[in-house]
């Protein structure tokens, strides 16, 4: 895979690296389905500033976001790794990508790639990645033991991937009834498969699992 570092223009949309159109949505569709996602993922309630404190970014390393939505974490990474770093905005809607390398070009950013993901497979570069940040969607991975065993394909030594994902509760409840939830000790075990140890484990959000993972030393490929 070739993966685009072009600079960010206003005149024209980053390019966007295996842009095969894996989903595309109106224009006006798009745009309301980002602004719902920015406005939730910015909500004091969801705590974003915490949750980046305990990540620990640091200027000119490379994350990817997948499932990166309306880019909120998108943009936010990329004023903490800078002009030096890279942040991979990674989705399988091209209307989201677009609408973010539009919004990128805009801002005159220079460090954001547009990626174009499935359900299988992240497309990421091979040992590359200092953090992959899943928020919020990798309870729509199938397989989430083979797409993890990918993601550590990306990492650099020392890279860490940080899942958070909606608890599991009993009774009823809206991402339970849609399966937008995952059960953590389950989840814990299907990532200890693909080669990854828990190393933190935060507690602090009020409906979601917030996991950071540490590929394994023996076992780093």
């Amino acid at each position: 895979m070739t993966t685009s570092t072009a600079a960010a223009d206003h005149r024209r949309p980053l390019p966007m690296t295996n842009s095969n159109q894996r989903s595309e949505m109106n224009w006006h569709t798009a745009n309301a389905t980002m602004n719902m996602f920015n406005d939730r993922a910015s909500d004091p309630w969801n705590q974003t500033d915490r949750i980046l404190d305990s990540l620990g970014l640091a200027e000119g390393e490379s994350v990817a976001d997948i499932g990166s939505g309306g880019g909120y974490y998108v943009f936010r990474f990329s004023n903490i790794v800078g002009p030096g770093g890279r942040v991979f905005a990674v989705d399988t809607n091209t209307s989201f990508l677009k609408e973010i390398g539009r919004s990128a070009g805009e801002r005159d950013l220079s460090n954001i790639i547009l990626t174009c993901g499935t359900k299988d497979e992240p497309n990421l570069p091979e040992g590359e990645l200092d953090v992959v940040f899943m928020r919020n969607s990798m309870h729509h991975i199938e397989n989430p033991a083979d797409y993890a065993r990918r993601i550590r394909r990306s990492l650099k030594e020392g890279g860490r991937l940080v899942v958070i994902d909606y608890r599991r509760k009993r009774g009823w409840s809206f991402h339970g009834l849609f399966g937008h939830s995952i059960k953590k000790d389950l989840f814990i075990q299907e990532m200890e498969a693909a080669g990854f140890d828990l190393a933190e484990d935060h507690d602090f959000l009020p409906e979601q699992h917030f996991l950071v993972f540490s590929p394994k030393e023996s076992d780093r490929r």
